[in-house]
């Protein structure tokens, strides 16, 4: 978080964990500090924004999708699809 300029964030979440308040440490957290260490999206948008984020430097990805019925198992099938589309 230092390297991104947000020491002041940094060692307040550093303070709050020694604290033992982790629940509180998620309110913290910008959405332009979660989009800077990970790629959100929907289902219909993960594989594009993987791409624009990966696509010039990797070579390949890995993540996890837990499925628990057919229904997922195809939406998971979909962004498998559309990550190896060009």
């Amino acid at each position: 978080m230092r390297t991104q300029g947000w020491n002041d964030t940094h060692e307040k979440l550093y303070r709050m964990s020694i604290d033992g308040k982790w629940n509180q440490m998620g309110d913290e957290i910008t959405d332009e500090m979660l989009d800077s260490f990970a790629v959100i999206g929907t289902y219909d948008q993960i594989a594009g924004k993987i791409k624009s984020t990966y696509g010039k430097y990797a070579t390949s990805v890995s993540f996890g999708m837990d499925t628990q019925n057919e229904e997922e198992e195809n939406i998971l099938r979909d962004v498998i699809k559309n990550l190896k589309d060009s």
